[in-house]
């Protein structure tokens, strides 16, 4: 049996608001009587300033002012501004008013800032690109793991709440050592985090239909409209990889025949074989899927060679940009 941890009982972002609170507090000079859990807790605090190597002298630190999750000020010269997530998505503009409030305190206090957003769970592409746009700096579960690594010390709060950030670290990069009949959800998000690191244009989040919520990943979706915003693109849903047709419910329904005939062909002088039609094409809503590719034609069956991936990749959308040519040319 699993010795238990207190995170897998202590889920609420709340609860763990607490122990980054409790970190950063003893970085504090004050609670250096355990040496090991104040070395740790300063080159945490560390990572926050970005640069800034004047010895800690002072911390300050406050839960929920002015609906910041966690606002710290170091010697009084620096503020930190930290929006902690462990799973949740962003709300409406909730950056944009922390910043707003956090430079009338900086003003007040004549503080240089720092805005912060850490997510321990994998957020979407949608909430990263939010957080950028806010100039937020996203920390990563992996920068803190690898300073709680480090740590050597008995204390069991922060040794379960490193165990748990390295489980969560080990699910979801298991894309690379698992075949993707074993993949998590979690598992599914580092495969598709990869995918975004070679197509910076491409976008996962979970997508709720009428079938059930999956996550679901795309690409290319707005490049070069062929007709009357009608797109074609490729998508992935938490297994199949599909030929996906963006545009207008039935309105587009000749489009849809001719774009998934189109692909058929390419299919065929190309050599490709394993494309297939779903059960249905249906028209309803903005989507359309024309063609697909079951999971282990372009993963395998066992453990993932991601070159081969990639090389699928290209051949899929060498096949979209060859039908898109010979639409807009008939």
């Amino acid at each position: 049996m699993n010795r238990p941890n207190l995170f897998d009982y202590a889920t609420h972002e709340l609860s763990q608001d607490a122990v980054l609170i409790w970190l950063f507090r003893y970085a504090d000079p004050r609670f250096s009587e355990d040496g090991e859990l104040h070395r740790i807790a300063q080159q945490f605090v560390r990572l926050f300033l970005c640069g800034y190597d004047k010895p800690i002298k002072t911390i300050q630190v406050w839960k929920q002012w002015e609906n910041i999750d966690i606002t710290v000020e170091i010697n009084s010269e620096i503020g930190l501004v930290i929006e902690d997530k462990a799973g949740a998505h962003l709300h409406g503009d909730q950056l944009h008013r922390y910043r707003e409030s956090a430079e009338k305190w900086a003003r007040d206090d004549h503080l240089k800032l720092g805005f912060f957003y850490l997510n321990t769970e994998n957020p979407d592409t949608d909430d990263r690109t939010n957080v950028e746009k806010e100039c937020f700096t996203i920390i990563k579960r992996s920068e803190i793991l690898h300073i709680l690594e480090n740590y050597s010390g008995s204390n069991p709060i922060l040794g379960d709440f490193r165990e748990k950030l390295a489980t969560l670290e080990r699910e979801t990069e298991s894309f690379k050592t698992l075949p993707f009949a074993k993949w998590t959800h979690r598992a599914w998000q580092g495969f598709y985090d990869w995918i975004h690191s070679i197509r910076s244009d491409s976008t996962w989040m979970w997508l709720n239909t009428p079938n059930g919520a999956f996550l679901g990943m795309w690409w290319n979706n707005h490049d070069g409209w062929l007709k009357n915003e009608v797109a074609l693109y490729p998508q992935i849903d938490q297994g199949r990889f599909t030929f996906k047709m963006y545009g207008e419910s039935d309105a587009n329904r000749s489009w849809g025949y001719r774009l998934r005939d189109c692909l058929e062909e390419i299919a065929n002088e190309l050599g490709v074989n394993e494309i297939h039609r779903p059960s249905r094409m249906s028209f309803k809503g903005f989507a359309t899927a024309l063609l697909v590719v079951e999971p282990e034609m372009y993963l395998g069956s066992g453990i993932v060679d991601l070159h081969a991936v990639e090389k699928k990749f290209e051949l899929y959308e060498r096949m979209i940009a060859i039908c898109k040519e010979r639409v807009k040319n008939e």
